[in-house]
């Protein structure tokens, strides 16, 4: 089975980055037509971004991360190929083993997507993304698993549909909800444990940052609903070091 690239929409939900939209240097490199690229503001930024990317399709969607999201799926058609890229994407790399040196190295793009979405098809999911750190140091002998776990938001695949039963209402944990989702959708998800991506969350002015006590209020309060509504699919993740910020972890379900 081969799959046409040319179809498959990038997208780049941005915010406050305006002139430092790393990804777009990712993508350059990788060769993606610019006619596939899609940027994705806020209204009050819209004229900002167009200065600095005129050439970009820039496009006025929702405030809020997840509006942002639902803006961005309802603005393309049913069973279009999206990757969802954060804004502040350096590097997608691949996790290698040769002769027992564990390495990480850049990958081949437009192949690694041609692969997630084949393999998508193959085993009827409707997403696939990627390892959510970096670290090349543990067992990668499970290169590929299909049950539920976290597709981390900063970069996935997914085959577009309408559907009410995605929508996600908050903000924070958003990316463990979306693989909840499909998941229970599904029943199967496809996640490339040996691959990872290299960003800039939490540094750069924008993205991510806002109050951090707000935050931590908001995210627990989260958790807690999370936890009650799904105690089947979600536990604490009691092996985070911080008493303060809640953390959750997804429970296989083969």
């Amino acid at each position: 089975m081969n799959i046409n690239f040319s179809p498959i929409k990038f997208v780049i939900p941005s915010y406050n980055r305006a002139g430092k939209v790393k990804t777009i240097e990712l993508l350059k490199k990788n060769n993606i037509d610019i006619k596939q690229i899609y940027i994705f503001v806020v209204e009050e930024e819209h004229l900002e971004y167009k200065k600095h990317y005129p050439e970009y399709k820039i496009i006025i969607g929702e405030k809020g991360l997840v509006n942002q999201r639902q803006f961005i799926n309802n603005y393309f058609k049913e069973g279009a190929k999206i990757v969802s890229m954060d804004d502040d994407l350096y590097a997608i790399r691949q996790f290698n083993e040769i002769e027992g040196v564990k390495t990480l190295t850049d990958t081949d793009l437009k192949a690694f997507i041609c692969a997630g979405f084949k393999e998508c098809i193959r085993v009827g999911s409707r997403v696939f993304g990627i390892y959510p750190n970096d670290n090349y140091t543990r067992d990668m002998s499970d290169s590929i698993t299909y049950d539920l776990c976290f597709l981390i938001g900063h970069f996935y695949g997914y085959i577009n549909r309408h559907c009410d039963d995605l929508k996600i209402d908050y903000d924070q944990k958003e990316d463990y909800i979306r693989s909840l989702k499909y998941f229970l959708l599904d029943g199967v998800l496809v996640r490339f444990n040996n691959y990872c991506c290299i960003t800039n969350t939490y540094k750069n002015v924008g993205g991510m940052n806002t109050n951090i006590d707000k935050r931590i209020e908001e995210n627990n309060k989260i958790v807690n609903l999370l936890l009650d509504t799904y105690p089947e699919y979600i536990r604490l993740n009691k092996s985070r070091k911080s008493l303060l910020y809640k953390e959750i972890k997804l429970i296989k379900h083969k």
